[in-house]
Protein backbone atom coordinates (compact mmCIF):
# COMPACT_ATOMS: atom_id res chain seq x y z
CA UNK A 1 0.00 0.00 0.00
CA UNK A 2 1.31 3.40 -0.97
CA UNK A 3 0.67 6.29 1.43
CA UNK A 4 0.80 10.07 0.92
CA UNK A 5 1.18 12.36 3.93
CA UNK A 6 -0.04 15.94 3.68
CA UNK A 7 0.72 18.97 5.81
CA UNK A 8 -1.95 21.29 4.39
CA UNK A 9 -1.55 25.04 4.26
CA UNK A 10 -3.38 27.71 2.32
CA UNK A 11 -0.27 28.71 0.35
CA UNK A 12 2.00 25.66 0.75
CA UNK A 13 1.28 21.97 0.99
CA UNK A 14 3.97 19.67 2.32
CA UNK A 15 3.93 16.13 0.95
CA UNK A 16 5.61 12.93 2.11
CA UNK A 17 5.39 9.42 0.73
CA UNK A 18 5.78 5.88 2.05
CA UNK A 19 4.88 2.32 1.22
CA UNK A 20 4.16 -0.84 3.17
CA UNK A 21 7.48 -2.42 2.27
CA UNK A 22 9.74 0.23 3.77
CA UNK A 23 7.47 1.47 6.58
CA UNK A 24 9.49 4.68 6.30
CA UNK A 25 8.06 8.07 5.35
CA UNK A 26 10.25 10.41 3.33
CA UNK A 27 9.75 14.05 2.34
CA UNK A 28 8.42 14.20 -1.21
CA UNK A 29 7.59 17.70 -2.35
CA UNK A 30 6.21 21.12 -1.45
CA UNK A 31 3.38 22.51 -3.55
CA UNK A 32 3.19 26.29 -3.61
CA UNK A 33 -0.31 27.15 -4.74
CA UNK A 34 -3.06 29.26 -3.16
CA UNK A 35 -6.04 28.34 -5.37
CA UNK A 36 -7.85 25.36 -3.79
CA UNK A 37 -9.00 24.02 -7.17
CA UNK A 38 -5.40 24.03 -8.43
CA UNK A 39 -4.23 22.48 -5.14
CA UNK A 40 -6.73 19.66 -5.57
CA UNK A 41 -5.70 19.16 -9.19
CA UNK A 42 -2.01 18.92 -8.26
CA UNK A 43 -2.60 16.55 -5.34
CA UNK A 44 -4.90 14.32 -7.42
CA UNK A 45 -2.24 14.17 -10.13
CA UNK A 46 0.37 13.09 -7.57
CA UNK A 47 -1.99 10.48 -6.12
CA UNK A 48 -2.43 9.04 -9.60
CA UNK A 49 1.23 9.28 -10.69
CA UNK A 50 2.55 7.76 -7.44
CA UNK A 51 -0.16 5.06 -7.22
CA UNK A 52 -1.23 6.27 -3.78
CA UNK A 53 -3.80 4.09 -1.98
CA UNK A 54 -4.43 6.21 1.10
CA UNK A 55 -3.83 9.83 2.08
CA UNK A 56 -2.99 10.88 5.64
CA UNK A 57 -3.72 14.56 6.25
CA UNK A 58 -2.62 16.38 9.35
CA UNK A 59 -5.57 18.02 11.09
CA UNK A 60 -4.44 21.10 13.01
CA UNK A 61 -5.73 21.80 16.49
CA UNK A 62 -4.41 23.83 19.38
CA UNK A 63 -2.18 22.18 21.97
CA UNK A 64 -5.33 21.67 24.06
CA UNK A 65 -6.94 19.93 21.06
CA UNK A 66 -9.34 22.81 20.36
CA UNK A 67 -10.37 23.73 16.83
CA UNK A 68 -8.54 26.59 15.15
CA UNK A 69 -9.26 28.61 12.02
CA UNK A 70 -6.86 26.31 10.16
CA UNK A 71 -8.85 23.24 11.32
CA UNK A 72 -11.87 24.37 9.31
CA UNK A 73 -9.78 25.34 6.29
CA UNK A 74 -8.11 21.92 6.28
CA UNK A 75 -11.48 20.18 6.63
CA UNK A 76 -12.68 21.91 3.45
CA UNK A 77 -9.67 20.45 1.61
CA UNK A 78 -10.27 17.00 3.15
CA UNK A 79 -13.93 17.07 2.10
CA UNK A 80 -13.02 18.06 -1.46
CA UNK A 81 -10.58 15.13 -1.74
CA UNK A 82 -13.13 12.71 -0.27
CA UNK A 83 -15.65 13.86 -2.85
CA UNK A 84 -13.15 12.72 -5.50
CA UNK A 85 -13.21 9.22 -3.99
CA UNK A 86 -9.85 9.41 -2.25
CA UNK A 87 -9.32 7.25 0.86
CA UNK A 88 -8.46 9.82 3.54
CA UNK A 89 -7.43 9.56 7.16
CA UNK A 90 -6.93 12.66 9.30
CA UNK A 91 -4.22 12.60 11.92
CA UNK A 92 -3.17 14.82 14.78
CA UNK A 93 -0.55 17.21 13.46
CA UNK A 94 0.23 19.03 16.67
CA UNK A 95 3.94 19.78 16.93
CA UNK A 96 4.75 18.32 13.48
CA UNK A 97 6.06 21.69 12.27
CA UNK A 98 8.08 22.11 15.48
CA UNK A 99 9.59 18.66 14.96
CA UNK A 100 10.46 19.55 11.38
CA UNK A 101 11.99 22.89 12.42
CA UNK A 102 14.11 21.15 15.03
CA UNK A 103 15.85 19.34 12.18
CA UNK A 104 17.05 22.69 10.85
CA UNK A 105 15.33 22.35 7.48
CA UNK A 106 14.76 25.69 5.74
CA UNK A 107 11.44 24.77 4.09
CA UNK A 108 9.95 22.34 6.57
CA UNK A 109 6.51 21.63 5.07
CA UNK A 110 7.48 18.30 3.45
CA UNK A 111 9.33 17.28 6.63
CA UNK A 112 6.23 18.13 8.68
CA UNK A 113 4.22 15.92 6.28
CA UNK A 114 6.82 13.19 6.81
CA UNK A 115 6.38 13.50 10.59
CA UNK A 116 2.59 13.22 10.27
CA UNK A 117 2.88 10.20 7.98
CA UNK A 118 5.56 8.42 10.00
CA UNK A 119 3.52 8.83 13.18
CA UNK A 120 0.54 7.27 11.40
CA UNK A 121 2.67 4.37 10.11
CA UNK A 122 4.16 3.72 13.55
CA UNK A 123 0.68 3.55 15.11
CA UNK A 124 -0.80 1.27 12.48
Amino acid sequence: MRLLGIDYGMSKIGLAIADDDSKMAVPFKILKEVDIDKQLELVLEIIKDENVDKVIIGLPTSLKQNRTDQTGITEVFVKALKEKGIDIVTADERLSSKAAQSLGVKEDDAVAAMTILQTYIDRH
